[in-house]
C-alpha cells in the first residue's frame, strides 16, 4: 500500500482488541493474563506492548468492526469534532509490514506493506455510544492514520471519550 493510501475492511475485534503489529514480531513469546490490560489501557481503549511492536486497540463491540486505515506521508489534518476518541502512540515496523487483524494472526490479518522505522499511529474512534442494549449492533467505528517520524514519542491523549449522557 503506498503512501497516501486509504484501505476499508472489517476485523473481528476477539475481546474487544484488534492487533496492530511489525510482522516480525514473534507471537509463540506472547502471553495475555490478568495484567494485560492495566486500568489506564481499559481507560483509553489502546495498549502499547513488546516495545511498541505490538498496539492492541480496544473496541466496544465483541465482534466485526469496522476499520479505515490510512498510509500518509506526513501528519495528517483531521476534524477532532467528529470523533468521540482519539489517541496517538508510535510503533515499531522493522519489518517494513504493519499488520492489523484478530490477535495472534489468527486469519483475517491486513498487512500493508511500509518503510521500515517509527511510524506514529492515531487512532481515532467515532460512535462509541451507539450500541444495542445486549452490545451486539453499534455504529462504532474505527480510523487510524500511519506517517513516519523519527523517534518513538510517548502516548498522546488528545480527546478522551465521556459518558454518552455528556456528548
Amino acid at each position: 500500500m503506498a503512501m497516501g493510501s486509504v484501505k476499508n475492511f472489517t476485523v473481528f475485534a476477539d475481546y474487544f482488541q484488534v492487533f496492530v503489529y511489525d510482522k516480525a514480531l514473534n507471537f509463540s513469546q506472547i502471553t495475555i493474563g490478568a495484567n494485560w490490560w492495566t486500568g489506564n489501557d481499559q481507560e483509553y481503549l489502546l495498549s502499547e506492548k513488546f516495545n511498541n511492536q505490538l498496539i492492541v486497540v480496544g473496541t466496544v463491540r465483541d465482534f466485526d468492526v469496522p476499520i479505515i486505515v490510512y498510509i500518509e506521508r506526513a501528519e495528517p489534518l483531521v476534524n477532532l469534532d467528529a470523533w468521540d476518541q482519539v489517541i496517538e502512540c508510535s510503533i515499531n515496523i522493522s519489518s517494513g509490514q504493519l499488520c492489523i487483524g484478530e490477535q495472534f494472526d489468527e486469519g483475517n490479518t491486513h498487512i500493508f506493506y511500509v518503510e521500515p522505522g517509527i511510524w506514529q499511529m492515531r487512532v481515532l474512534y467515532g460512535g462509541l455510544f451507539t450500541l444495542s442494549e445486549d452490545g451486539i449492533e453499534g455504529d462504532d467505528k474505527y480510523e487510524i492514520h500511519f506517517w513516519p517520524i523519527d523517534k518513538v514519542e510517548s502516548l498522546k491523549l488528545i480527546k478522551i471519550r465521556k459518558s454518552g449522557a455528556e456528548n
